[in-house]
């Protein structure tokens, strides 16, 4: 089970196949969690990225952005906003 699921999840074929890019991943064993750090450009690909550990439990997917490029960002457009 742990190669068709987990195993599958962690090879760069599987990031190939469904055109992600694993990040990182991480485990809490007491609390039976683990977390994905994924890089995709659709919630679909996030999605089939994590389709083979549905066969264990379920997924909860958090879009999230870099906060340093954010700050950055942001403070680029207030910066321009006052000339």
């Amino acid at each position: 089970m742990i190669r068709t699921t987990f195993g599958t999840v962690v090879s760069e074929e599987h990031s190939r196949r469904t055109g992600t890019k694993l990040l990182g991943c991480y485990a809490d064993a007491p609390a039976h969690s683990t977390y994905f750090i994924v890089e995709a450009d659709t919630a679909e690909k996030v999605g089939a990225f994590l389709a083979p550990l549905l066969k264990l439990g379920f997924a909860e997917i958090r879009p999230v952005t870099n906060l340093f490029e954010e700050v950055k960002r942001k403070l680029e457009e207030a910066k321009r906003a006052k000339t």
